[in-house]
């Protein structure tokens, strides 16, 4: 009984914090997001790659947006990979979260399959499966795109994680926006977060400790959104940073490598496991992925 409702509390908490509710509904001005794009540059706390993130808490809502510039990309080729469906599997799955990615096309409109896990091995059958739509249009010089769903696991709801991007000298400007509604699983995320993940911390800070000297960092279910959302932009990063075009498996050996190194630049936040434990997890949940796709079972 006890192992049987932990573990529901880790399926839980990682549903919550994997995806959430954000649903932004107006097109946005080319101008609006170039003037964000100067802001994340001009701040002191932009790092490398350069982002700045900003979060609330209120009225059962958590809501994180991540804005940061991705040298070194072109846009086209991100706008033409990431408007792609079946691409998204190949760099969601990086998430410790995430533990196989499916897409499937309907009626003239796509469909991407998340199944959710614990930060171990997870096999596809004993995870969580959410089913998300997809859409990606370009509202003149932005990309848009949406990923939503009306129900997930555990009596969670309302999914909407919202990826916006432009040109921008050397690279990309992308704004990453999740919005966490915790639902009927509420309860076993306060239990966790003041149990065992009492020590974990997001990125905004509220000031100083007055009696330690040390910031005072976002906690809670504001500090899960906030990791989370930097966990999705080092996916992308990562994805982008080991292209070779040619989709073998030192690819995306290189790609779990390069998501690694990414997130282990913020150890308070991050870090989770040794390098090579998330090796050898991620290598035995890519080949449960593409024996997915090769037993008909992605479609």
């Amino acid at each position: 009984m006890r192992c049987s409702f932990l573990r529901r509390m880790v399926e839980g908490i990682c549903i919550v914090f994997c995806m959430g509710t954000a649903a932004i509904a107006h097109a946005e001005s080319l101008e609006a997001m170039l003037n964000r794009y100067a802001e994340v540059m001009s701040s002191p706390d932009a790092s490398s790659p350069p982002f700045v993130l900003d979060s609330m808490e209120g009225k059962g809502t958590v809501r994180a947006t991540v804005h940061a510039f991705l040298p070194g990309i072109s846009y086209q080729e991100f706008r033409n990979r990431l408007s792609d469906v079946t691409q998204w599997c190949e760099f969601v799955p990086l998430h410790l979260n995430v533990k196989a990615c499916a897409y499937d096309l309907r009626e003239q409109h796509a469909v991407l399959r998340f199944y959710l896990g614990p930060k171990g091995y997870t096999a596809p059958e004993d995870s969580r499966l959410l089913e998300l739509s997809f859409r990606a249009v370009t509202e003149g010089d932005v990309l848009k795109i949406a990923l939503s769903a009306p129900s997930g696991p555990l009596g969670s709801r309302n999914y909407h994680l919202v990826l916006r991007a432009c040109e921008v000298d050397d690279g990309v400007y992308a704004e990453f926006n999740l919005t966490t509604e915790p639902g009927l699983i509420s309860a076993l995320v306060r239990i966790y977060l003041s149990t065992a993940g009492s020590d974990k911390v997001g990125f905004s800070s509220s000031g100083v400790n007055p009696a330690t000297g040390m910031k005072r960092y976002a906690r809670g279910q504001r500090g899960g959104a906030e990791r989370n959302i930097v966990r999705y932009l080092f996916a992308v990063q990562a994805y982008f940073d080991t292209l070779d075009h040619t989709g073998g498996p030192d690819e995306y050996a290189r790609r779990l490598e390069r998501w690694f190194d990414l997130t282990e630049q913020y150890p308070r936040q991050l870090h989770e496991m040794p390098r090579e434990r998330y090796l050898h997890i991620k290598m035995r949940e890519r080949r449960n992925q593409l024996e997915l796709v090769g037993s008909g079972r992605n479609h």
